[in-house]
């Protein structure tokens, strides 16, 4: 009896995680429909002659004009407008090269697109969708300056009260803080920080392993140098970003 009541137990277990990798599933779907959407209302409405070109060239129709997304998703997206006389609506399907796993690849392939089309028209000046995505990364270095600053003034006089006992002419930190006492705060921050880099390298490599085009190594050095510096004001943007590439919202 007892091995029944194991066999249940493990099956009830069985099935409970099954529903919930259904369920962690059907949301990151979910998130991923709302980023989508948001991501067409932005072409929608801040570039709106690069969807003209679109529509000119490929769909072949000079006149072409009120182009618009009317769908997008991972593998590719529809494009509609209206043309001559009448304003007759019409639409064309584009797909994608590959599978897209973030914004920023499925802008860089658009981008790549409006650039061809652009060309074929004649149109010299490049839109500004081009100039906004054509080298634009997903995971690129970000740091928040502000909170660098803060960060950069805060270690200074701390560094400065930790080597002078009477920190002229920072005399009131002595009032704070003791010489000891700022010595003590400073290596437990050099500490955090530097788990925040381990932290930040991970962080790195998962995100490079899932999306390789995202990241240059240039933007994993700036990230873990400027995360052993200045902590938060670097990893959070890091870890902002990596989530945002796999789906979810600010």
């Amino acid at each position: 009896m007892s091995w029944l009541y194991f066999q249940k137990d493990e099956f009830k277990i069985g099935w409970s995680f099954l529903l919930m990798n259904r369920v962690n599933i059907k949301n990151q779907e979910s998130e991923r429909v709302l980023v989508l959407k948001n991501l067409q209302e932005e072409l929608n409405k801040n570039h709106k002659h690069s969807l003209d070109l679109l529509a000119r060239h490929f769909g072949e129709r000079k006149d072409a004009a009120n182009a618009r997304l009317s769908d997008i998703d991972d593998g590719g997206f529809t494009l509609r407008w209206e043309s001559g006389e009448k304003k007759e609506a019409e639409d064309m399907s584009f797909a994608f090269r590959s599978k897209k796993n973030t914004n920023a690849d499925i802008m860089r392939e658009i981008s790549d697109l409006v650039g061809q089309a652009r060309k074929a028209l004649n149109e010299k000046e490049e839109s500004d969708l081009e100039k906004t995505y054509k080298t634009k990364r997903a995971l690129a270095f970000e740091l928040d300056n502000k909170s660098a600053v803060i960060t950069a003034v805060l270690l200074g006089l701390g560094a400065y009260a930790s080597l002078y006992g009477n920190p002229l002419p920072f005399g009131f930190l002595d009032l704070i803080f003791s010489q000891s006492m700022s010595t003590k705060i400073l290596k437990l921050t050099a500490i955090v920080h530097a788990f925040e880099t381990v932290v930040a390298f991970g962080v790195c490599r998962v995100a490079r392993a899932a999306f390789p085009e995202e990241m240059t190594d240039r933007d994993e050095r700036l990230w873990l140098i400027n995360t052993f510096i200045f902590g938060v004001s670097s990893s959070i943007p890091l870890v902002k970003k990596t989530f945002k590439a796999f789906g979810g919202r600010d």
